[in-house]
């Protein structure tokens, strides 16, 4: 419980099942790029750590491997991570409230949201290949510039969950998607949604 900082080397290349599990002080992880798999419940219940990024080399992270982190609220996959991440069952907390991906090895052709996340982050979705469909959550409040930009193959946004216009970071949210794409909104706020800026 008295570790506050740790820093994996390069030269690691798996952190094992359980390795920090319960280290409830542990504030600030960095996390070498040479990791290729984070084992089941790795972080589990470090309920100090605020944010993980995951580094480009990641290619599998197990069940339960940052579950019961009450405190963290941003994950984090690099812009270079082009990899197919294999991920476990009840990862995350439930607590996630920024989500930035960067999937453009993603094979999913549809992708839901998880229900809390409240933000999503320029170029999260950017340049998505594969993906055909996003289905986006509840709460969502705001989507930054470039949130699905250059998304040319996803053909149906679904935000008929949405219980509010989540706010545009600017015009470039959507820039250059599918021309024939289509955006389902709730009916009662379908004159919210034209009257919306950017």
């Amino acid at each position: 419980t008295a570790l506050t900082d740790v820093t994996i080397p390069d030269s690691v290349t798996t952190i094992g099942s359980s390795a920090f599990a319960s280290c409830s002080g542990l504030m600030t992880v960095y996390l070498g790029n040479g990791i290729a798999n984070i084992k089941t419940s790795a972080f589990t219940k470090c309920t100090s750590l605020t944010s993980v990024t995951i580094p480009d080399s990641v290619t599998t992270i197990g069940s339960y491997a940052f579950q019961q982190c009450t405190a963290l609220t941003e994950i984090n996959v690099g812009a270079n991570n082009t990899n197919y991440i294999s991920v476990g069952g009840v990862v995350f907390d439930k607590n996630i409230t920024s989500l930035k991906i960067y999937p453009a090895g993603k094979a999913e052709t549809n992708y839901t949201v998880p229900s809390t996340v409240t933000k999503i982050e320029g170029y999260a979705f950017g340049y998505s290949e594969n993906l055909t469909k996003v289905v986006l959550p509840a709460g969502l409040t705001n989507l930054a510039s470039n949130a699905f930009g250059y998304c040319k193959n996803i053909v149906e946004y679904d935000f008929t969950n949405c219980t509010s216009v989540p706010t545009l970071g600017s015009t470039a949210t959507f820039t250059s998607i599918n021309a024939n794409c289509k955006m389902y909104v709730p009916d009662e706020l379908y004159d919210t949604w034209v009257a919306a800026t950017n």
